[in-house]
């Protein structure tokens, strides 16, 4: 019985110093920084630079939804390409999805499922008359959160513009992030 009791005392501090168990549900994630994108069109492609940004909230501690946005500004031809008549270009992306995340060690890989839109000048489309697409991308990041309110880490996406396969067959983007994760309620 004694031992008991002074097994019981030896654990008490541990016990009451140590910090509460805390899941991820309900927790919103804010995160943002820069981009490279490329689009591997024709002979050479070109490569963009930009920067994106993100809004995730966890609705169970695997499954989050996401909004977001990519920008890239891609260099003039001149610069990139053999085809000196061939304009530079500002690609916007806004996407939505569903990210599922192995949140269960500091280092927490993910895969992200997005519908996106492609807004852009009319270089950037095969038919010069729309400034807009339609498409999906598919993303796979690792985050390192060894902080319970910060984390870093890099994400590389392949884009798919559903309609127009044949010209843009692959779209990439390869971002890092800074993020913030808060519990407000």
């Amino acid at each position: 019985m004694t031992r008991r009791l002074l097994t019981l005392f030896a654990l008490l501090p541990c016990l009451l110093l140590a910090p509460p168990a805390l899941a991820i549900e309900d927790e919103w994630s804010i995160g943002a920084g820069p981009a490279l994108a490329s689009l591997p069109n024709h002979e050479n492609g070109t490569i963009g630079l930009g920067a994106s940004a993100f809004v995730r909230y966890a609705f169970t501690d695997a499954l989050r939804g996401a909004v977001g946005l990519v920008v890239a500004h891609h260099l003039a031809a001149p610069a990139m390409d053999d085809h000196p008549d061939a304009p530079a270009f500002t690609l916007f992306i806004p996407r939505v999805g569903v990210v599922y995340a192995i949140d269960i060690l500091d280092l927490i890989p993910y895969l992200t499922l997005d519908a996106t839109a492609y807004f852009a000048d009319a270089a950037f489309f095969p038919d010069a008359d729309r400034t807009m697409a339609f498409g999906m991308a598919v993303g796979l990041g690792l985050d390192y959160r060894g902080w319970r309110a910060f984390s870093i880490g890099g994400e590389v996406a392949y884009h798919a513009l559903l309609s127009d396969l044949a010209e843009y067959p692959a779209y990439l983007t390869f971002g890092l992030h800074a993020t913030w994760h808060s519990d407000p309620f």
